[in-house]
């Protein structure tokens, strides 16, 4: 991940990583908040699923898409860039 947030925003990418991170682990927080006692409980076939799966990003990302996993951020929010596109491409894209 750091690689990515590298490649995505040069000097500025251990910052946002650093942001990605922290705002993860705030929506995690709050969805223990609001499950209460039951979030571990209803949290465990979700952890067995993801150390059955296969070891790689692909196999997480589909088991991922596939849970209701609180997820902070919109793909609209989080644009893929490509070596071929400019930022700003990418970015003005997305916001239409």
């Amino acid at each position: 991940m750091a690689a990515h947030f590298r490649r995505v925003h040069g000097a500025g990418g251990q910052r946002q990583l650093d942001q990605f991170i922290t705002t993860l682990a705030n929506a995690q927080s709050q969805e223990g908040i609001r499950q209460g006692s039951h979030f571990c409980q209803n949290a465990a076939p979700l952890f067995q699923q993801a150390l059955a799966a296969k070891p790689d990003l692909a196999g997480l990302a589909a088991l991922s898409s596939g849970q209701a996993v609180p997820n902070p951020y919109s793909p609209a929010a989080c644009p893929v860039r490509t070596a071929q596109a400019p930022r700003q491409t990418q970015v003005a894209a997305a916001t239409r």
